[in-house]
């Protein structure tokens, strides 16, 4: 990775581990988030869900925005143990267990809703009460599956996803140089978003870089777009994609 450019489209305030990572390996970073995160008060019919905290069999929590917005609103008195604590991903279940969780669920194959839904502990969940701490809106994937399994499902919405606004000329710049590596984006609707805020004029350019992606679904709403390069790791953490760039720029020797 020495002296490449690689561009980390992560929300604000979330991307500074993987930029130090990659630096400490020689890379240069651009940070340039596709959207950015904001806590929002809960909606009635949220708050009621999460005022079923004791009543709640399990909690799922969909990602790290989820923990660290979701969590403020949980009861104080909450009992070791109970909900049962599940996470999407490897990156969400760390958080998760850093504040305090002994216990979490996470997915057995792929780090995603179906990965998560495939566990044996959730095949049968009939009469249970569960609970998704999400942003607003998104996949309905897990609450689908939860539901054929038997289980009751509500949501808490605690956070939204908003355009982000910093100012595009540094990225058109790399662009223009051909200097770009990588850009790394984490969902489909950060791509969505890179490419609206650049426009049709950069559409070229956007699809002539590497992408680095979490997922097979991000890989193929990148491929759809006509991006050429498509580099999948292996989930949404920071070693994942680390690992990722690695491969594609072995050091040399």
């Amino acid at each position: 990775m020495q002296g490449r450019l690689f561009v980390l489209a992560r929300p604000g305030g979330q991307a500074e581990g993987l930029a130090a990572a990659i630096q400490a390996h020689g890379g240069r970073v651009l940070l340039f988030p596709g959207m950015e995160i904001q806590p929002v008060e809960p909606a009635p019919a949220s708050a009621e869900a999460l005022a079923r905290w004791h009543a709640t069999d399990w909690a799922f929590f969909v990602s790290g925005n989820a923990v660290r917005h979701g969590l403020p609103h949980l009861p104080d008195d909450r009992e070791p143990g109970r909900p049962s604590i599940a996470a999407v991903g490897a990156s969400t279940a760390q958080a998760l267990l850093a504040a305090g969780f002994a216990t979490v669920l996470r997915p057995c194959g792929s780090e995603d809703s179906e990965g998560l839904l495939a566990c044996p502990e959730l095949q049968y969940l009939h009469g249970q009460q569960v609970l998704i701490i999400r942003g607003i809106g998104g996949r309905d994937v897990l609450a689908q599956g939860l539901r054929r399994a038997g289980a009751t499902v509500a949501y808490a919405e605690v956070y939204a996803r908003v355009a982000a606004t910093q100012p595009v000329e540094p990225f058109q710049q790399a662009l223009a140089s051909g200097d770009i590596a990588g850009i790394c984006a984490m969902s489909t609707e950060t791509i969505h978003n890179l490419f609206d805020r650049l426009g049709e004029a950069w559409h070229a350019a956007l699809c002539r870089c590497c992408w680095i992606v979490p997922h097979p679904r991000v890989a193929q709403a990148a491929s759809a777009l006509g991006i050429r390069q498509v580099v999948q790791a292996a989930g949404s953490s920071d070693v994942a994609v680390l690992r990722a760039l690695q491969e594609r720029y072995p050091a040399p020797g």
